[in-house]
């Protein structure tokens, strides 16, 4: 079993759960494709939460950039008391030092999310999603300790 021990320098990790599997989801519309999905721009506007004007349709959120410092349960969801549409979130580059385990709760059709560059010490539990999305990239942040066995216990498990 492999552990990765960082005391000063930054892990790099990128999961990707799902490679080369094709997404087979009766929810999804298949005439939607990424160039013709919504895109809601909030990149770089000095965002200290999310806010209260996310677009629940929008195929993609992007959030980078700003000064997020934690996603709390049900963050999204409560803005709009919905689900929500989109299949991409990109919050890199924030202050992210925390993200509730129900922080994405409502996003049905969640397939790429990025939390790079942040501030995170540990892999967020994302169970309550983990069986949607396909790629969660952490890297760049200050994650300390990480085995094999922690990832196949927060996200292999979840997947049948």
């Amino acid at each position: 079993m492999t552990t990765c021990n960082m005391k000063s320098t930054y892990i790099t990790l990128t999961i990707i759960t799902k490679l080369f599997l094709s997404i087979q989801c009766d929810k999804c519309d298949p005439h939607i494709g990424w160039d013709m999905s919504p895109v809601q721009e909030l990149r770089g506007q000095g965002l200290t939460e999310i806010p209260p004007n996310i677009n629940q349709n929008a195929r993609e959120l992007h959030l980078q950039s700003n000064k997020i410092s934690s996603l709390g349960g049900k963050e999204f969801f409560n803005k709009h008391n919905s689900n929500m549409e989109a299949r991409v979130v990109l919050l890199s580059c924030n202050r992210i030092t925390s993200v509730d385990p129900l922080a994405f709760f409502g996003f049905e059709f969640l397939i790429i999310l990025e939390i790079k560059y942040n501030l995170l010490t540990v892999v967020p539990d994302l169970s309550v999603v983990s069986t949607w999305f396909d790629s969660l990239a952490l890297d760049y942040n200050p994650i300390a300790s990480l085995t094999n066995a922690e990832l196949l216990r927060k996200y292999c498990e979840y997947k049948v």
